[in-house]
């Protein structure tokens, strides 16, 4: 399933799409908490911190990081990675300390360890979150590191919003063809409800976080943003 997730989100963020997607940091309340949290961990530490963002598209939120001594984004889209190149090119002092790499989540390694993690609009939206993946991604954090991210909640999803007429007629015409065809389709016919089996509801989400076999704390709370209802996670090392 990680394979058509993947492929799903190479073709949806490629191209025309790519192009299209803002480069600038969102503004609105709805925002509000993801600025927030970012600065929040910025500005946790005397000195200078290393972050890693999971999913950094356009890097449309480093407008938000300060206080950075070295960043890297990671994201599954090589047109994605060029935006942000450009887009990086308006902040000169991260430029300098940023580094993007062309790779998905599941697949991302590094040896380095990071004072703070973050992933915003991409853990079960268009990528499994799971235990494996949780642990992955704190043993990336340094001692008293922190994780913020961002997962869809399924039990606040609803299936006939933000869906256009002309998706949902050619998703059910694609439901005759082969899976191999179906699997193959432009990303543009994908609608919400193609990604509905990555959302999580919030028992789901505590059974993931209890399940870590290092030792972490956790806070969770809800937030809306412009498409969807959230779970708003945090992860400490203890």
């Amino acid at each position: 399933m990680d394979d058509l997730n993947n492929f799903r989100s190479k073709k949806i963020f490629s191209g025309q799409q790519a192009k299209l997607y803002p480069q600038a940091g969102p503004t609105g309340q709805q925002y509000k908490i993801y600025f927030d949290n970012l600065q929040e961990a910025c500005n946790s530490n005397d000195e200078k911190i290393s972050v890693l963002e999971l999913g950094c598209g356009t890097g449309r939120y480093f407008h938000f990081l300060t206080n950075i001594r070295k960043l890297i984004g990671v994201d599954i889209s090589f047109d994605m990675l060029n935006s942000a190149r450009e887009n990086l090119k308006t902040m000169p002092e991260l430029e300098a300390v940023t580094s993007l790499i062309h790779s998905s989540i599941e697949d991302f390694a590094t040896d380095l360890k990071f004072d703070f993690i973050y992933s915003i609009g991409t853990l079960a939206e268009y990528c499994e979150f799971s235990e494996n993946l949780l642990t992955k991604i704190i043993s990336y954090l340094k001692p008293g590191g922190y994780f913020f991210f961002t997962l869809v909640d399924s039990e606040s999803f609803d299936s006939n919003e933000y869906i256009w007429h002309r998706k949902k007629l050619m998703r059910i015409l694609l439901k005759v063809l082969p899976k191999s065809i179906r699997n193959k389709v432009d990303a543009r016919w994908l609608t919400n409800k193609d990604w509905k089996h990555l959302f999580l509801s919030r028992e789901q989400v505590e059974i993931i976080l209890k399940s870590s076999s290092v030792s972490i704390k956790w806070e969770l709370s809800k937030a809306k943003d412009s498409l969807h209802m959230h779970h708003i996670c945090k992860v400490w090392l203890e």
